[in-house]
């Protein structure tokens, strides 16, 4: 395992960096204790930011779009995560981090199939 450089307290990317992409509901709920222990050792970290508040969040708005989870894996540790929100928005297919209900009241948000 590459040691932590102590400018950034970022590890360096090696070979043992492993990158996933999880589509489905009942694999982003199983990231939970994991995910949770990502943020809890965060500088600063936020209570949205935990699996409970994110996974009631794709529940909640889930239908409007389609999951699409990365994360980065180093062995069994996760290390790295997004949930984002893809969709298509005029005729172009984006991939975004939404997390606020505004974000979901914008005119272009309403007809998302």
């Amino acid at each position: 395992m590459n040691a932590p450089d102590s400018s950034t307290g970022f590890e360096a990317v090696g070979e043992d960096l492993r990158l996933e992409t999880t589509t489905d509901g009942a694999a982003f709920a199983a990231l939970g204790e994991r995910w949770d222990e990502l943020v809890r050792v965060m500088p600063r970290p936020s209570p949205f930011l935990l699996h409970g508040w994110l996974y009631e969040w794709w529940r909640h708005y889930g239908a409007r779009g389609r999951l699409h989870v990365e994360t980065a894996w180093r062995g069994e540790r996760l290390v790295a995560a997004i949930p984002l929100f893809v969709n298509r928005r005029r005729g172009v297919r984006t991939a975004e981090f939404r997390v606020s209900k505004a974000d979901y009241d914008q005119p272009e948000m309403q007809n998302i199939a």
